[in-house]
């Protein structure tokens, strides 16, 4: 069974660096109060980004130069709520801090 999770973590790590490279890189880390999302997007303006919250689930899409829509989802254990959320973005870096309460 443990061999089985391994893999499964192998396989999922595959699909993370594969969304890194074809969409655009997110890392998510956890601090007591509140989840930090950022977001690495060299290619696009602040008004072309778009954060979409629904229940459990955050999704930024961004439009690069070319028109060409990309897009990332990152699930959340718990519900997010759109007044707890704040972003900031600058220098192709989107930061968006989550409360959790």
């Amino acid at each position: 069974m443990n061999n089985d999770y391994s893999e499964w973590l192998s396989e999922f790590g595959s699909l993370v660096n594969y969304l890194d490279k074809t969409e655009f890189q997110v890392d998510v880390y956890e601090a007591d109060t509140y989840y930090l999302v950022e977001g690495l997007l060299p290619f696009a303006t602040m008004e072309s980004i778009l954060l979409d919250v629904k229940e459990n689930y955050l999704t930024i899409s961004a439009t690069d130069l070319e028109n060409n829509v990309k897009t990332r989802t990152v699930y959340f254990p718990t519900i997010i709520e759109d007044n707890k959320i704040s972003s900031v973005f600058s220098k192709g870096l989107l930061e968006i801090k989550i409360n959790k309460n």
